[in-house]
């Protein structure tokens, strides 16, 4: 056992040097192209061109490349097959490449690819509370009244900011104002129950490697990659799905041929069918749910709504009013 996991260290060791020689020779991403494409010739992939046709071979190895920048790199297989595993990654290297317009100029989109000779007029709205509900954002309370904040400094004292709104001395006081709008640590996504940050925890991930120093009875850790990957991932989200409710929405003729076949097999086990309607189920807030409560059927002992026809649009999702359809005699 103990010679297994000195072997399994010793191959993390090598992978992980592998991927800092990596790192460290492709300083930009046409570096790192050109190392992936190396890679793939000795491997026996076969480039291939984006203008040209391609003449794919069953167990043929290929790779494309774009700008020098991008690559992409597939095998066919040889036999027989039913399905495909596709892996992607995207970075951005550190590169001496520098906007000719600072982004300040182009806040708002007005003008940010040069499309006008001119730089593009930037208008700051106010919108009213009743309207604009940012209870629950509270970055972008924090930002507005941040910039409310500079804005009434500027009109104060303009000599100050150099009369231009978009001046360095504009751009820090703005950022200070944020940071004292802010609760502590709130930019590196503070975790309470961990007593660290999302931003530690991909990071040095000190709370991390102590905590596993003293399980293991260690006085410094060994590691080169600390991050708790695992953890991070669990406890992040992009858009929170607390209390979420799965509702089909059969907006095609093969989900309602589905819910068809549900509602006649009801005493009967249907967990084929209901993986099937996965394809189809969207999720909705409880609070939203109960909104809809006459557009919501249950089905299957209570296991699965369904939401009626007419509340949902292909371009916006679930609608609250339903879609008035007309009918032609």
């Amino acid at each position: 056992m103990e010679f297994m996991q000195v072997q399994v260290k010793k191959m993390h060791n090598m992978t992980t040097e592998k991927l800092f020689s990596f790192i460290e020779n492709s300083p930009t991403a046409f570096h790192a192209i050109e190392a992936m494409r190396c890679r793939l010739k000795a491997e026996g992939y076969q480039p291939l061109l984006e203008g040209s046709d391609w003449n794919l071979q069953a167990g043929g190895k290929y790779y494309v490349i774009r700008n020098g920048s991008s690559i992409i790199a597939f095998r066919i297989p040889a036999k027989e097959w039913k399905g495909f595993q596709i892996m992607a990654s995207h970075s951005d290297s550190p590169m001496f490449k520098i906007k000719e317009n600072p982004e300040i100029e182009a806040e708002g989109r007005c003008n940010r690819h040069k499309e006008f000779a001119q730089l593009g007029a930037v208008y700051i709205v106010d919108i009213s509370k009743d309207v604009e509900k940012l209870d629950k954002l509270y970055e972008i309370a924090a930002a507005q009244q941040a910039l409310q904040k500079t804005l009434d400094d500027f009109d104060a004292n303009p000599e100050y900011f150099h009369q231009c709104l978009d001046s360095e001395q504009a751009v820090t006081v703005y950022y200070r104002n944020y940071q004292d709008q802010i609760r502590p640590n709130e930019t590196k996504f503070p975790v309470p129950e961990y007593d660290t940050t999302l931003v530690e925890l991909l990071g040095k991930n000190k709370t991390g490697t102590s905590q596993y120093c003293r399980t293991h009875g260690m006085k410094k850790s060994e590691t080169r990659i600390p991050q708790a990957f695992a953890t991070a991932g669990k406890i992040f989200e992009v858009i929170e799905d607390n209390h979420k409710v799965n509702v089909v929405v059969p907006y095609c003729e093969e989900a309602r041929e589905l819910v068809e076949e549900l509602v006649a097999c009801e005493n009967s086990d249907g967990s084929k069918i209901i993986r099937k309607l996965q394809r189809y189920t969207v999720g909705i807030t409880i609070q939203r749910k109960e909104n809809l409560s006459n557009a919501i059927h249950e089905y299957y002992d209570g296991k699965i709504f369904m939401l009626a026809d007419g509340y949902y649009d292909g371009e916006v999702g679930v609608v609250d009013e339903p879609i008035m359809q007309t009918l032609l005699f």
